[in-house]
């Protein structure tokens, strides 16, 4: 299962994205991460359920200096694939894995979006009580 993975590089992402958000704001004694939305393209691989079922397990299993990981909630937005027809230029929306034109049935297209997995915002709680 690679979306364990996945999950780990991402909760190193987060980690690292609050503690450089808390330097920003100044010395805080406590950061509590309360949200993560992560973007999952159709196209991606990753099967959602499964990145959050680790991510469940793994959000508070590891050394987060100082950030705390284990009550966020994770968001998962899937994203559909996109693609841009290269025979007459229109976008469209490829539905049911079906990459045909709807404007000239062409199947030569290129895919513009859906195909990633990442990180697209954090929620964090900063405490300044030193």
């Amino acid at each position: 299962m690679h979306e364990r993975s996945l999950v780990r590089l991402l909760l190193h992402q987060i980690i690292e994205a609050a503690l450089k958000n808390s330097l920003a704001q100044g010395n805080c004694s406590e950061i509590r991460v309360r949200k993560v939305v992560v973007a999952c393209g159709e196209l991606s691989g990753v099967e959602p359920e499964l990145v959050s079922l680790a991510f469940n397990e793994m959000r508070g299993s590891t050394d987060h200096s100082g950030v705390t990981t284990d009550q966020a909630e994770l968001e998962i937005r899937r994203q559909p694939i996109l693609a841009r027809c290269i025979e007459c230029g229109f976008e469209f929306k490829v539905e049911d894995f079906e990459f045909l034109c709807p404007t000239c049935r062409s199947t030569n297209n290129q895919v513009l979006a859906g195909e990633d997995f990442h990180l697209q915002t954090i929620d964090i709680e900063l405490d300044n009580r030193l």
